[in-house]
């Protein structure tokens, strides 16, 4: 056989040392893949050509199920943490919850009964205190709930509530609530807010009042009654 100039590995030479010095020496690492020996190994040894195919669009379709689950999955965002702020929740908005439906679907809990209107009614005050603009709870007419727009109509569902509070020697303390586990059980001052009118009469008795998470929500709520300055929701 003679020597033939044109064959590749002669070419080649000049770069073995360069190569070498960057990747170690040629008997350290090898070019072969391991995916495809791991997936030779399960085929029948037989007609593999296609069983490789068929084992490789298998893979594919399976990488691109679990791509599809990370896509959906709720990223673990964290509690933003502002010991100004009274609690704290995530602002993430990856469990919309449609309010109409929410509302459909239990009609027959006494706890949704006017749930939109009582909504709104809550918020309003509040909202009007961040625009500092004058006026009391209890002398709001029904009509200025309408001033409120909830966002898509939808609400957007957490599991994790962050609450600063003051201890009895006078520091800042937290503490988490999860409506999903048992630490979802709190105790607060019993202001008319928070009673009812079988409560009242309690009051001077009783100065606490004790309820249970069931849910942690929250809504982008735009506000276009008297006073307001701008679009972006609240």
């Amino acid at each position: 056989k003679t020597l033939n100039l044109c064959t590749y590995k002669l070419h080649a030479l000049g770069d073995y040392t360069t190569t070498i010095k960057m990747f170690g020496t040629l008997d350290s690492y090898s070019t072969q893949s391991v995916i495809g020996k791991a997936r030779f190994i399960c085929t029948s040894w037989k007609a593999f050509v296609q069983q490789l195919a068929h084992i490789e669009c298998q893979q594919a379709r399976i990488q691109k199920i679990h791509d599809s689950f990370q896509v959906t999955k709720d990223p673990l965002e964290p509690v933003p943490n502002v010991p100004e702020e009274c609690y704290n929740v995530r602002k993430s908005q990856h469990r919309p919850i449609d309010l109409a439906d929410l509302i459909r679907k239990n009609s027959g809990d006494p706890a949704l009964q006017e749930f939109t209107l009582r909504l709104k009614c809550h918020l309003l005050p509040r909202i009007r205190a961040m625009h500092n603009i004058p006026g009391r709870e209890d002398s709001l007419p029904t009509a200025t709930v309408d001033h409120l727009l909830i966002r898509s109509n939808h609400l957007y569902q957490h599991h994790i509530l962050q609450v600063n509070y003051t201890t009895y020697d006078v520091q800042c303390g937290q503490d988490i609530f999860n409506p999903t586990t048992d630490h979802h059980d709190v105790m607060m001052l019993a202001t008319p807010e928070n009673t009812n009118e079988l409560e009242t009469i309690h009051q001077c008795y009783c100065c606490f009042c004790y309820a249970r998470i069931i849910g942690i929500y929250h809504a982008n709520i735009q506000y276009i009654g008297p006073g307001f300055s701008s679009y972006p929701p609240c």
